[in-house]
């Protein structure tokens, strides 16, 4: 269920497990799921840090900067419609 999307707990009262711990046990992590923990967390801090693309480790010749949200006023401005920003 967790894989799913439902919220832990949500799944701990679904399945009837009244303890962290023993939810805990049957809760198994296998390779996928370590694999994509470190996919969405790359994906965050990428986020966080402004940049657009997700290149390659040795590729950051393609890393591209997220114009500021002033920069992206002031373009949409000059074309006449400021409605184009997003959630910016």
């Amino acid at each position: 269920m967790v894989r799913a999307g439902v919220h832990e707990r949500v799944a701990m009262v679904i399945s009837g497990h009244k303890t962290r711990s023993i939810f805990d046990r049957y809760n198994i992590i296998n390779q996928d799921d370590l694999k994509e923990a470190a996919r969405r967390q790359e994906s965050y801090l990428r986020l966080q840090n402004g940049y657009i693309s997700s290149p390659p480790p040795n590729d950051q010749a393609s890393v591209k900067k997220m114009p500021s949200r002033k920069t992206l006023i002031l373009l949409a401005e000059v074309h006449g419609n400021r409605t184009h920003l997003g959630g910016y």
